[in-house]
């Protein structure tokens, strides 16, 4: 059944699931457990909106690998304390020409195997190891607050997998690939002043969340005899939320880790791909104003034949995500204990609102 995305919002989830067919409605609650909870506050002597004082609490949580979000966009509009940003950016210029990695040539190491380079990027040892083989993919654009254009994009892609063959060249054990991209020091990069992503080669097992959902779609095959990715992605795509395009999955996540999370499931990591990654990714800063974010991708193993705790990697498709970690004027951090130790995410940002926006970015 088709649902109209822009007359949506998250507060009528459990309307749009009870409104699908039978058969839709069995898969979404075969993934996913919902609760909308309505609350009231009691304002005492202030004056509230009805808005206020009246809110509905969303929670969804995916019954496999047991991720839990409460969504509720109220919290858009708490109260923020920031920072002036004018000084941030005055920084990122006096550093320019200056960096190490502005001067990675003298300034910066290479891995024992050597170094990958392209037109707009090149490849250095981290000089904190966090992976059995670990690169920073420095951009040779200084400054991180001019987003790339796609030939940029494709070349920090086409070299993070020149390097990764060249380590596994090296190192045939390294199989498992992980490259990640931290916007700003509020979405974690250390040197927040010049642009880089970093780049994993791993062995034995996969980074966490590939090995989870190698585990996942084992399980969920065995007991419900269908692809768990295809499901995952069916039931955000019954109510309204997933694109398709030639074969690649897009959608905003109903169990997101933060704010507007987009997953993408690509048989492939072809240029139709990598091209889509780059719209969505771009649609991120320049239309939605994210400042900072996290955004992955991840490969199944470089050798196809591979096995991870005698589980087969066939039909784990590349898994490419994103994220937004707020604004870096804004004081506190974007995550709390409710994320790091409850292990429940709050999510102000509504899905749908996400999904318009995205459907024009893809259709580009």
């Amino acid at each position: 059944m088709a649902v109209s995305v822009e007359q949506t919002d998250i507060t009528q989830l459990s309307e749009i699931v009870l409104s699908l067919s039978e058969e839709s409605q069995e898969r979404f609650n075969t993934i996913f457990e919902l609760s909308t909870t309505e609350t009231e506050l009691n304002p005492g002597a202030l004056v509230l909106s009805e808005e206020i004082r009246r809110q509905k609490l969303v929670r969804v949580r995916n019954r496999w690998d047991h991720k839990q979000v409460k969504f509720n966009s109220i919290r858009a509009s708490r109260p923020q304390q920031y920072n002036a940003l004018d000084p941030t950016l005055d920084e990122i210029e006096e550093r320019r020409g200056k960096d190490d990695f502005c001067n990675w040539q003298t300034r910066t190491p290479q891995n024992v195997f050597g170094r990958a380079e392209g037109g707009f990027c090149v490849t250095a040892a981290s000089i904190a190891q966090s992976a059995t083989h670990h690169a920073i993919l420095v951009f040779k654009e200084h400054t991180p607050l001019i987003f790339p254009n796609q030939e940029q994009f494709l070349n920090y892609l086409d070299v993070a997998y020149e390097w990764f063959l060249k380590a596994h060249d090296f190192d045939p054990t390294a199989v498992y690939p992980t490259f990640l991209w931290n916007k700003s020091f509020k979405g974690g990069a250390s040197v927040w002043y010049h642009g880089h992503g970093q780049l994993y080669l791993e062995r034995g097992f996969h980074e966490g969340v590939m090995d989870e959902y190698l585990d996942v779609s084992d399980f969920y095959h065995r007991r419900n005899g269908r692809d768990y990715f295809q499901d995952w992605f069916l039931a955000h795509q019954a109510i309204g939320l997933g694109i398709e395009k030639e074969g690649v999955k897009i959608f905003p996540s109903l169990t997101a880790v933060k704010e507007r999370q987009i997953i993408m499931f690509a048989p492939e990591f072809n240029r139709s791909a990598q091209g889509m990654a780059y719209r969505a990714l771009r649609y991120f800063v320049e239309d939605m104003g994210v400042k900072a974010f996290n955004f992955c991708i991840m490969h199944p193993p470089l050798n196809s034949n591979i096995r991870s705790n005698g589980r087969s990697w066939e039909g784990i498709p590349v898994v490419i995500s994103m994220l937004d970690r707020g604004d870096p004027r804004i004081v506190h951090s974007d995550m709390g204990t409710s994320e790091t130790l409850v292990e429940t995410s709050i999510v102000a940002a509504d899905p749908f609102w996400v999904q318009a926006g995205l459907k024009v970015a893809l259709a580009a």
